[in-house]
């Protein structure tokens, strides 16, 4: 889909990677909730490839990511 080829690329450029972050973080965070509206599986499993591309984020940038990884986190946990 679209969406996993969007969030395979690895950008090097920090003006694209902040812009990426952005995308993936509004993408998890609606995918977490179109899953607990749907109960489809395939859309959480989205949703934590987004989570996953924060975390590695947060690698490179605890202070600008790892907020965001959090807040994806907790979206996951309360989809349990």
């Amino acid at each position: 889909s679209v969406l996993l080829q969007f969030l395979a690329h690895n950008r090097v450029d920090w003006t694209l990677m902040f812009g990426q972050s952005e995308c993936t973080y509004i993408f998890g965070l609606t995918l977490f909730w179109i899953f607990r509206e749907s109960k489809e599986q395939h859309w959480k499993d989205a949703a934590v490839k987004a989570k996953e591309a924060m975390h590695g984020w947060t690698k490179s940038s605890k202070w600008n990511f790892e907020h965001k990884f959090f807040l994806l986190d907790a979206e996951e946990n309360f989809c349990d």
